[in-house]
């Protein structure tokens, strides 16, 4: 793969992040790693995670070289955003409650993961894309969230009509989408 072959310093001009779902978290999660080349991450994690948590993070990291995972001057693109838990992925509220109890559930837990965001310097060539018709993210509350903690930070905002699942069938002809994440991301690049 050429991708691991080019010098990390010139990649960041030319990458960009388009995450969907729950793959806008792990996206979240990623440029709040590349707060680490600036932070300690005592700063970056603050009281939003449990000290095993802190610990497991800080060994998992020590060897890590922050340049190569960073997302410094790279824009994200967050599409129908959900950041959620257990419960999301285990339906049956008292197996997903149990899951958690036993220390087998989703981590960081949404509210930690808004902990951390609200705590972050970053997040300043972010987007976010939303639809009209989303029961999935509106459910989950992640696009409110989004809007009222990083609206003075998000570059763009575009709520676009369609269902939770739309992206997945813009090869179907969905212009509106192509056109408007083409549209976002030229934008996004031009702030870098």
């Amino acid at each position: 793969y050429s991708i691991y072959e080019e010098d990390s310093s010139a990649r960041a001009k030319n990458y960009f992040w388009l995450g969907h779902s729950l793959g806008t978290k792990y996206i979240a999660l990623l440029e709040l790693l590349s707060d680490l080349e600036f932070k300690k991450i005592q700063e970056i994690l603050g009281d939003c995670v449990g000290k095993d948590q802190e610990e497991q993070i800080h060994n998992s990291l020590r060897d890590a070289d922050l340049k190569d995972i960073s997302l410094i001057n790279q824009p994200s693109v967050l599409m129908a955003p959900v950041i959620s838990g257990t419960s999301s992925a285990v339906p049956v509220p008292f197996i997903a409650d149990l899951v958690d109890r036993l220390g087998f559930g989703v981590v960081p837990t949404p509210e930690q993961t808004y902990c951390l965001i609200k705590n972050s310097s970053l997040f300043n060539l972010t987007a976010l894309i939303s639809f009209s018709k989303d029961k999935i993210a509106e459910e989950a509350g992640t696009v409110r969230w989004l809007q009222e903690n990083l609206g003075n930070k998000l570059l763009t905002d575009k709520k676009l009509p369609g269902k939770h699942l739309t992206p997945l069938g813009w090869l179907r002809g969905n212009d509106q989408l192509a056109d408007t994440v083409i549209q976002v991301i030229q934008e996004l690049t031009k702030q870098v």
